[in-house]
């Protein structure tokens, strides 16, 4: 009787490998069963996601100062932190979403 040797080494690196498919796009794939998503141009992208950013993160400190008497924040104090962050959530949409319509992919 023959016992091979145990090796913690990858001697057989090509039959684990997997394929790796190709990016899947959503859009196309719900084109293909005849679902058609709506086209938003960079501005509409930016400004949709810091409105996005900035109600739901206005809410959450108004919702946590209700429950919490201690994370209770002044209104101006609330609305500023959550404009920037707003702003700065949608010029980083914006300029992600301009530099796919040009062509340019920074992975």
């Amino acid at each position: 009787m023959h016992i091979a040797p145990v090796s913690f080494m990858a001697a057989n690196t090509n039959t684990n490998k997997v394929n790796k498919k190709e990016d899947i796009d959503l859009r196309t794939e719900l084109e293909k069963e005849g679902i058609v998503l709506p086209k938003f141009t960079p501005v509409q992208t930016g400004l949709i996601n810091a409105a996005g950013w900035f109600s739901i993160g206005f809410l959450l400190d108004r919702l946590l100062g209700k429950i919490f008497k201690s994370m209770k924040t002044p209104l101006k104090l609330s609305l500023g932190i959550n404009v920037g962050i707003g702003l700065i959530a949608g010029a980083m949409a914006y300029v992600s979403e301009k530099k796919k319509d040009m062509g340019i992919n920074k992975k």
